[in-house]
């Protein structure tokens, strides 16, 4: 379970998450971590208010890659980092969403980055991601240590600004609040979902298009159907509910032969920009993390 004391969260001296859970385990894996990265931000783009705060400082609209590389990075070293460095990452993010203000689609009101309900899609679009991934690329965890993963997580999501009431303890949680979303219709096409789309299949180095195609194709055609259909049509011929098959069944068996080396992440160092062995795929070169 997730315990809190006087706003703090006890967490693993080593790291945010327990050293010995199935959270840590599940994303030390790169397809996991890496394809449920995809998904989760194919998830976000299309939320038109969490599409509003990531292009607020327009940035995302001008250097996308740069953005994604510094995500990237923020993101490993929030999951994966030693305490103290993740603790750092939490607080830089926490800093950039409260200096951010936003209108909601209808310009009704106005509202922080840092708003729950923005922060609780991010929160459960990672999480539910990295499960549908590691479902399919790994297969190892129990229903029960699926619904562990989930409050595992949870520590993360509340040092992020999730209300502690709204966050799903359960896989079941998570189902039922993705349905819920998806079917009111909000979900719509933005700048954002545009921008990624073309970044990942067109803009990215072309080591990184070979690498990340298998995993974003994978990631697109595991969306809820609603979702995936307000991507560009040009790649709906690409995807259907077939392609996760053979992708997934390649990225599995090389999860099973290959050395662990070449499939798991190894954790950042306490420095920043050091990293302990493999680095994301994005080959993170523009400098410190800020995102």
């Amino acid at each position: 379970m997730i315990h809190a004391a006087d706003g703090d969260m006890r967490v693993s001296s080593s790291g945010l998450l327990p050293a010995d859970g199935p959270a840590l385990s599940m994303l030390c894996r790169r397809s996991v971590l890496y394809g449920g990265g995809l998904r989760a931000m194919l998830l976000q783009a299309v939320h038109p208010d969490v599409a509003a705060a990531v292009e607020s400082t327009g940035e995302y609209l001008q250097e996308p890659w740069a953005r994604h590389a510094r995500t990237v990075e923020t993101t490993l070293r929030v999951l994966l980092g030693e305490r103290q460095d993740a603790l750092a990452a939490v607080r830089r993010v926490n800093a950039l969403h409260a200096a951010v203000s936003l209108e909601d689609k209808l310009g009704n009101r106005s509202f922080p980055a840092k708003d729950s309900d923005l922060l609780l899609w991010v929160h459960v679009s990672l999480v539910s991601s990295f499960l549908v991934f590691e479902s399919l690329t790994v297969g190892r965890l129990s229903p029960r240590e699926r619904d562990l993963v989930c409050e595992e997580l949870g520590v993360v999501g509340r040092l992020l600004g999730v209300d502690c009431a709204s966050l799903p303890r359960t896989v079941a949680d998570i189902d039922e609040y993705v349905s819920a979303i998806v079917s009111t219709g909000d979900l719509c096409a933005t700048a954002s979902s545009d921008i990624l789309c073309r970044t990942l299949t067109r803009e990215a180095p072309l080591r990184v298009r070979i690498l990340m195609r298998p995993l974003f194709d994978t990631a697109l055609a595991t969306l809820p159907d609603q979702v995936r259909l307000l991507y560009p049509s040009d790649l709906q011929g690409l995807v259907g509910r077939w392609t996760r098959r053979p992708s997934a069944s390649v990225l599995r068996g090389a999860n099973r032969i290959l050395p662990g080396r070449l499939t798991a992440v190894r954790r950042p160092s306490a420095r920043r920009g050091s990293w302990q062995g493999a680095r994301s795929p994005a080959d993170v070169s523009q400098g410190p993390d800020h995102s």
